[in-house]
């Protein structure tokens, strides 16, 4: 029996490697390689920033989590006095963790958008860009910078 390969779906590329194209693309979406460099860059640095602000928010949440479950059981074994101490214990520690998030976050929105301000290459050109950059499109770091990242 033949196999039909025009009806067949399109592969992708095992995670981690990207299809070689024989030209340089600096983001998923190839609409983004047209823009000027200057566009491009400060889009990168936002970008870049907008991940730190969400890495941190998720960062900050994972601690919060493991602190909020041993300070449950703490409180939980100490029993009933402890209740007026456990509410205060969690209306601060909820305050601190809401305040590094939302502090975190914006530092790094406004780190990006400063970084995207100043001239310098985009983050992508620089070598220790693309070892960064990279793996969170899903190429790896050879591809971007052998010319066949896409």
């Amino acid at each position: 029996m033949a196999v039909d390969r025009l009806h067949e779906p399109a592969r992708s590329p095992p995670i981690g490697t990207c299809a070689a194209t024989g030209t340089l693309s600096y983001d998923v979406d190839p609409a983004l390689d047209e823009l000027p460099e200057q566009v491009r860059r400060r889009k990168e640095y936002r970008e870049a920033g907008d991940l730190g602000g969400e890495l941190i928010g998720e960062l900050t949440g994972l601690v919060q989590g493991v602190h909020s479950a041993i300070a449950k059981r703490v409180f939980r074994y100490v029993g009933a006095p402890a209740a007026p101490v456990l509410l205060v214990h969690f209306t601060v520690a909820n305050g601190v963790y809401g305040a590094v998030k939302a502090g975190g976050n914006g530092i790094a929105k406004a780190a990006g958008y400063l970084l995207g301000r100043r001239d310098a290459p985009a983050i992508s050109a620089r070598r220790p860009g693309t070892s960064c950059w990279a793996p969170l499109t899903g190429c790896s770091a050879e591809n971007w910078t052998s010319g066949t990242a896409r």
